[in-house]
């Protein structure tokens, strides 16, 4: 197949965001920045950019005018969240192609592999609600009605996505090219990538991985699955691992997002979930327990399996202190808050109890006669 021109919304992407994503190799990059630099389409830039650098379309026989349409739908199909939106999406995709290109995964992985991890990076979050997998299982949705209550929120990405490649008409359908036993495998491998960004399996797969590093390190890290599987997971918790500035951002984006959750739950007479009540929120106190239970152990047994991915455990130990020492200090100043207020009320009471012992007017007189004054000390009871 020869080479087509490329879409010309990106033919005039300007030198700002071209500088912008250096060598793609950046595990740090700002996606939030690189969504203003490209009027809100840091998927389809960024996608593209990848694809193109490793020649991926060529690969499958794909042409940029259909993959640029694909992608153009799958991000227009994010919902504006304020968190699983095509914004997260773009990073994701950016976490799974540092892990091929930085870690050396592309030494191992074939082109039709690199490809599904990429597309699983991109479409891993498709249409998200906003809410999770449990909420919609406790409202009845439809959504967890058709999936039997498992991987409610997962199914359902993979399926839309698929649906979209399927659309006649729409010239979106990037696997047109492959071979049918090509398209199967490309497909199984799409869809287990995806299973694995829920987060209810978490501890299981961490327990996994614990399991894979005790025995057979070095052969686990050539089996090109238990790759894509911890480029997926790694790069969906990546937030966690990023320099701090934007740690933050993405923190305070879930945050929001989760305490939109919490207030539909109250609207809706359920109980408010964890994490998801903001007229009680502690952020510092969430993030420490997330980081205890879920980020820590996960990014400990990658690195024990192997010891490539301890820049990215080195980061995540960094965040983890500083919400570590912001909740402390939070204890601290409500026990001296706490402390203040107890001051507080001694003293009122101490002056409530000087006021009772002040001297008192009784006022004495005659019935018809002229009033007179006493002035007098009024005793405790």
């Amino acid at each position: 197949m020869g080479r087509m021109a490329k879409p010309t919304e990106l033919k005039e992407l300007s030198d700002d965001v071209r500088d912008f994503l250096g060598d793609l190799t950046d595990w740090n990059l700002d996606v939030l920045e690189l969504s203003e630099l490209t009027n809100g389409r840091p998927l389809l830039v960024l996608s593209f950019a990848i694809v193109s650098h490793h020649e991926l379309l060529l690969n499958i026989y794909c042409s940029n005018q259909t993959f640029s349409k694909f992608i153009s739908r799958i991000e227009a199909g994010y919902l504006k969240n304020p968190y699983h939106n095509n914004n997260h999406a773009a990073d994701v995709l950016n976490g799974c192609h540092h892990f091929v290109q930085v870690f050396g995964f592309k030494d191992v992985i074939t082109n039709h592999q690199m490809f599904s991890l990429l597309i699983s990076a991109a479409i891993h979050d498709f249409e998200h609600p906003g809410v999770s997998n449990n909420f919609l299982i406790r409202t009845k949705s439809s959504l967890a009605v058709q999936y039997n209550d498992d991987s409610v929120l997962e199914r359902m990405h993979v399926a839309r996505a698929f649906a979209i490649m399927q659309e006649e008409g729409a010239q979106c359908n990037i696997l047109k090219g492959v071979s049918n036993e090509d398209y199967v495998s490309i497909r199984r491998t799409i869809i287990e990538t995806v299973m694995m960004t829920d987060l209810s399996k978490h501890l299981d797969y961490t327990a996994r991985v614990r399991s894979m590093a005790a025995n057979q390190k070095s052969a686990n890290m050539t089996n090109a699955s238990v790759m894509l599987q911890i480029a997926i997971k790694s790069s969906d918790l990546g937030h966690c691992a990023k320099i701090l500035p934007i740690h933050l951002k993405w923190t305070a984006l879930i945050t929001e997002e989760m305490y939109m959750q919490g207030d539909r739950e109250r609207i809706m007479g359920l109980k408010v979930s964890a994490f998801c009540d903001r007229d009680h929120g502690d952020i510092p106190k969430s993030q420490v327990g997330f980081f205890t239970f879920i980020v820590n152990p996960f990014f400990s047994a990658i690195v024990d399996l192997d010891p490539r991915f301890e820049p990215i455990k080195t980061a995540v130990l960094e965040n983890y202190k500083y919400w570590k020492q912001k909740f402390e200090g939070d204890k601290v100043m409500r026990r001296l808050s706490s402390a203040k207020l107890n001051t507080m009320r001694l003293i009122a009471i101490k002056e409530t109890e000087k006021k009772e012992e002040k001297v008192v007017v009784v006022v004495e007189g005659e019935e018809g006669g002229e009033a007179k004054v006493k002035v007098g000390e009024k005793t405790k009871e």
